[in-house]
């Protein structure tokens, strides 16, 4: 658990890690394996009541931090073990799927972009005739911080990018 920047942050080290070195500004938390599930316990503080608990407990003047004594006392909502274990299960599963669909997606965006790039390069070198296509007006999606130079005002239009092929053509 971190205790200083980023407060709250949680990390589950795998059950493989046999040896692991600890800053002070982490709190090793080390449950009953018998009884607690670690990835529950991570879920549970990572939960609006673990953070809130945290939020409550900071203390510093110009650094906030936990001192071990705030997340020694940290309330835990304990099921039986079997039930925490069921529960973990469903929310990997649930995650994975998430996870897949986040991945797929962020790939997709890079094939677009790719294939952007390529489609301006093969406009702006010759490659692709765009004399007599009409663009069709493109909304804006909002909260989009991306530059984009299709959406910039000062950006040339199709006859522009022809007129430069033509003048790069003729050696002007």
């Amino acid at each position: 658990v971190s205790i200083t920047a980023y407060i709250g942050s949680i990390a589950v080290a795998p059950d493989e890690f046999e040896t692991a070195y600890v800053s002070q500004h982490v709190a090793r938390c080390s449950p009953l394996s018998d009884i607690i599930n670690s990835r529950w316990l991570g879920y549970v503080l990572l939960s609006n009541v673990g953070q809130f608990h945290g939020q409550i407990n900071l203390y510093g003047g110009t650094k906030d931090g936990l001192s071990l004594d705030d997340v020694k006392s940290y309330p835990v909502l304990l099921p039986p073990r079997s039930e925490q274990d069921v529960i973990v299960k469903y929310i990997q599963d649930e995650s994975q799927v998430i996870d897949q669909a986040i991945t797929r997606t962020q790939r997709e965006i890079e094939l677009m972009r790719e294939y952007r790039t390529r489609l301006i390069a093969d406009v702006v070198t010759g490659q692709v005739d765009v004399r007599g296509i009409e663009v069709p007006e493109v909304a804006e999606e909002a909260g989009t911080n991306e530059y984009s130079p299709l959406h910039d005002e000062d950006t040339a239009d199709a006859d522009d990018l022809l007129d430069a092929d033509e003048d790069l053509k003729a050696g002007e």
